[in-house]
């Protein structure tokens, strides 16, 4: 994202969580290149995360999408006109593919990825997200919360940041996914209304498309890491129900064979 220089000195002090100081940026081969103060913490990709720890997370999430819905800074402006406009995912889904494995999903496949999560009231749930997968944190020696890269914000459903959190391949803990999941809905207070099994489903059409993004991002950088996110893929297309959806994914796993 441009200007995130901008973007952190801008974000408000909250409770839970912050951001390292930033005192440069420079640009480099057209990307912002940005120091910090030394933070004195541990990567949450470097521990087991416990049940106390994913009630810190997930209460960092969603301060910072909120504190990223009231930014006023020029790119977010920029990025707040897709809210309302229709994501093309399973478009997106087979370039991706097409480009990293040299396998085509069929879109007509991912059609209902696509349909579900332009439904209305997903749209009305977006929020900005920004990969907050467990090597974008630091837990320092008092248990708070650090905030680390903030290049890649974007609109996306508000489960993303989780769904990043939870599946990626750093991510290390005893807790079941099926728990980590559970966890989320239901303290996913702004949404009490919808029915918990909407919601759920909801959250697995996103883990499909989101997990097989990173999947094939991965497939030529490290092919065990793009495995793991294919494995949290085939769990979600399960979950959905959608045949098509599962078909694909069954397809897709014969680039692992």
């Amino acid at each position: 994202m441009k200007n995130e220089f901008a973007l952190l000195q801008s974000l408000p002090k909250s409770i839970h969580y912050s951001v390292p100081e930033a005192v440069n940026s420079w640009g480099h081969d057209g990307k912002e290149q940005i120091s910090y103060i030394f933070v004195d913490g541990v990567l949450l990709s470097n521990i087991e995360i416990t049940e106390k720890d994913i009630i810190s997370v997930l209460a960092a999430i969603r301060a910072l999408q909120a504190d990223l819905i009231e930014s006023r800074q020029p790119a977010i402006e920029e990025e707040r006109k897709k809210m309302d406009i229709n994501i093309e995912y399973a478009t997106k889904l087979s370039k991706f593919f097409t480009s990293n494995t040299g396998y085509t999903p069929s879109k007509d496949a991912f059609k209902e990825i696509t349909d579900f999560l332009n439904k209305e009231e997903s749209k009305k749930s977006r929020v900005f997200v920004s990969d907050r997968s467990p090597t974008n944190w630091v837990m320092t020696e008092n248990g708070k919360l650090v905030v680390l890269d903030l290049g890649l914000v974007r609109v996306g459903n508000k489960q993303e940041d989780w769904i990043w959190f939870i599946d990626n391949h750093t991510f290390k803990s005893a807790l079941s996914r099926d728990k980590l999941i559970d966890f989320y809905l239901k303290n996913e207070i702004s949404q009490s209304n919808v029915p918990y099994e909407d919601r759920k489903r909801e959250f697995h059409f996103s883990a499909v498309y989101l997990n097989l993004l990173q999947a094939s991002f991965l497939y030529r950088k490290d092919r065990n890491a793009s495995y793991h996110g294919f494995l949290k893929a085939k769990q979600s297309a399960w979950y959905t129900g959608v045949e098509s959806i599962i078909q694909e994914v069954d397809r897709i796993s014969s680039l692992y064979n």
